[in-house]
């Protein structure tokens, strides 16, 4: 995302992810410097400057406890004026089958998410809603990964079956009831 940001928009920034791989990818895709990759555990992460816009694409994947934390730990790297872009799931009904609350954890609704970003004073100024295809795109490559990791024998039966349920919930709950989006939030 940095690098098709830095190409359109002329950005420059740090990115931290704790998975090595995706650093190591990054990181081959860039042809100059004014993107820093870094493999770090970003709730460790300090730095003491301001920035314009803060991006966390997994706030709905367990890296924070509650909005309000996640909110409160990404404001201390934000400038007074700047924009948070949050990355999120939402449930496309109101009330969503109780299999995937059980696999996903509680999944608000668009509105729902619109409600909490304006009770911490936040409006939500964009959106970017991944589609049906852009899910399946992402849902295959993990397929595939899955697969060549069974193929060659890396795992193990525990693996293999929560691998197994993953692809199941997504078939039959998270296709047809889950959406994910970045939501570009900015505070009045």
């Amino acid at each position: 995302m940095l690098k098709i940001w830095r190409e359109v928009f002329g950005i420059s920034g740090i990115g931290v992810d704790r998975d090595d791989t995706f650093i190591k990818t990054g990181r081959s895709r860039l042809a100059d410097d004014s993107i820093r990759l870094i493999c770090d555990d970003v709730l460790l992460y300090k730095d003491a400057a301001k920035y314009d816009l803060i991006i966390c694409t997994e706030m709905s994947a367990g890296l924070f406890n509650s909005f309000s934390e996640g909110l409160t730990f990404l404001e201390q790297f934000l400038k007074h004026d700047g924009t948070l872009a949050l990355g999120r799931l939402f449930s496309e009904i109101p009330n969503p089958p109780q299999e995937l609350i059980d696999f996903d954890g509680s999944i608000p609704t668009l509105n729902e998410i619109y409600t909490e970003a304006r009770q911490y004073g936040y409006l939500i100024t964009s959106m970017t809603s991944g589609d049906t295809a852009s899910w399946e795109r992402y849902i295959m490559r993990d397929s595939k990964l899955s697969f060549e990791k069974l193929r060659n024998g890396t795992y193990d039966s525990g693996s293999a079956a929560w691998m197994d349920k993953w692809h199941r919930m997504y078939y039959d709950f998270r296709r047809p009831y889950e959406g994910w989006a970045l939501f570009g939030l900015e505070k009045l």
